[in-house]
């Protein structure tokens, strides 16, 4: 007696197979890998060459090693206006990132630039992220210090050459590129 298997069967049975998984699942890294690479130099036209929902690219947003190469290092800081309680005059310090962003450095950076937002052509959402992550920072900070409280919290970018001595080496007060602005009143 022969039993013979339908092509509806074998298709059927084909995923199945752990081969056949492994390579969809490659083919699919593959694609959404090209999708960010290639829809993101193309931008301004607006068109996606490998169209993608944006709720799975980022999980491919991230700094590629070979796409391309920084001649500087840059770093993104938090900073806090208080108000000193013996003259009553206010004064800009520096908080801590890893309190609100507890993450390695690529990573802090990435969420504290609003990468997702950054690269829309009105950059609206990306203030609005920025203008979020403020009060959110504002609040916590307030709530954690209520006898040193902040009035605004500002963001200040750093960027100095790089150098084979460190990440920090070349960062001096001469060679350092400053850019602050405010994102919470």
């Amino acid at each position: 007696m022969s039993i013979k298997v339908t092509s509806a069967e074998n298709s059927k049975n084909s995923f199945k197979d752990p081969a056949v998984i492994l390579s969809l699942l490659v083919v699919g890294i593959l694609y959404a890998n090209l999708s960010v690479i290639f829809n993101s130099s193309i931008q301004s036209f607006r068109i996606p060459i490998f169209p993608l929902p944006e709720s799975a690219q980022d999980p491919f947003q991230i700094f590629g090693v070979f796409s391309y190469y920084e001649t500087n290092n840059s770093q993104l800081t938090i900073w806090g206006q208080a108000t000193n309680p013996e003259t009553g005059e206010f004064y800009w310090k520096q908080l801590p990132s890893d309190d609100y962003f507890p993450f390695a450095r690529g990573d802090q950076n990435s969420r504290m630039w609003a990468n997702r937002q950054y690269r829309l052509p009105d950059h609206q959402k990306h203030n609005d992220a920025w203008q979020f992550m403020g009060r959110r920072i504002k609040d916590r900070y307030n709530q954690l210090h209520p006898k040193d409280c902040l009035a605004k919290v500002g963001l200040q970018s750093l960027t100095w050459p790089r150098s084979a001595d460190g990440f920090y080496a070349q960062q001096t007060a001469k060679g350092a590129e400053r850019h602050f602005w405010i994102i919470a009143e």
